[in-house]
């Protein structure tokens, strides 16, 4: 008899040799997969990049055909802002003892103050003029940006801004002025947010031109339409009498004098109305 196991170590040799060729088979197919997947993931991210300019492209193409200029449309592709938290002020005495020559009302969270000798203004319109009075008779002047002049109300708005961006739109942050016949400034309403505070995280602002194209669906941009320009401010989305929330917001102008305002975060219009503002 021969002796235990001796016939086995060959065939033993052999299993081994035949499992390690299986095991490299299977080694180079799975490096084979992995390459063929990280190829496929190249592929995906640079059709994904195409396809973004793409889309992009067409709807250039779609508001050429329908002649409506953009060039003023900023074309920055990574922007990123956020929320941020506001509260009204509280006027006190103190700060109504430092203004001067005027009678003047506190009613806390606004004033209402008369001059006692109007201003003249030579034209309501001229922004510079406007500030150049604001900065001599009104409280934290600097915080304030020329909005608009009301011709048939007689009244120009200027808007608070934060970080050099206006809040739009914002009965608690902003200066009223009243003028009479000879466009004398003779009195004014003041509200001012304080306690400005950013949301710790910052969000990715969607594109001028997606808001452009967000108009454009909704049929707000007619033929022939010319962009004046597009620019970001703040714009309320929860209101309150003493705190509110405002987002980040693209203020659209158009040549024939409408305006929007689109939210830089999540795409939608607000629709500014008379006695309240809504979402699209």
């Amino acid at each position: 008899m021969p002796e235990f196991g001796s016939e086995y170590l060959p065939a033993s040799r052999e299993a081994i040799s035949l499992d390690w060729n299986k095991t490299k088979t299977i080694f180079i197919l799975v490096f084979l997969v992995l390459d063929l997947f990280l190829v496929y993931q190249f592929i995906q991210k640079k059709n994904s990049s195409k396809l973004e300019f793409q889309t992009e492209a067409s709807f250039e193409d779609r508001l050429k055909e329908n002649n409506i200029k953009y060039d003023n449309v900023p074309r920055e592709q990574e922007l990123s802002e956020k929320y941020i938290l506001a509260k009204s002020k509280i006027f006190k005495d103190d700060d109504i003892k430092t203004i001067k020559d005027q009678k003047v009302i506190n009613n806390r969270s606004s004033i209402y103050s008369t001059l006692k000798v109007p201003y003249q203004l030579n034209d309501p319109e001229d922004k510079e003029e406007v500030e150049k009075f604001v900065r001599e008779y009104i409280l934290y002047a600097t915080e304030y940006r020329y909005w608009q002049y009301n011709k048939e109300g007689s009244t120009i708005n200027l808007s608070q801004t934060y970080k050099g961006k206006t809040l739009f739109m914002n009965q608690n942050g902003e200066i009223k002025l009243f003028l009479n016949k000879q466009k004398q400034v003779y009195a004014y309403n003041q509200t001012f947010l304080n306690n400005i505070e950013e949301f710790k995280e910052k969000e990715e602002v969607i594109p001028a031109i997606r808001a452009v194209e967000t108009l454009f669906d909704k049929g707000k941009l007619e033929e022939k339409t010319e962009i004046k320009k597009a620019y970001l401010g703040y714009y309320t989305v929860v209101p309150a009498k003493t705190t509110q929330v405002l987002t980040p917001t693209w203020h659209i102008v158009l040549d024939n004098k409408k305006d929007f305002f689109v939210n830089a975060l999540e795409g939608q219009i607000f629709q500014v109305t008379p006695d309240k503002k809504k979402m699209e």
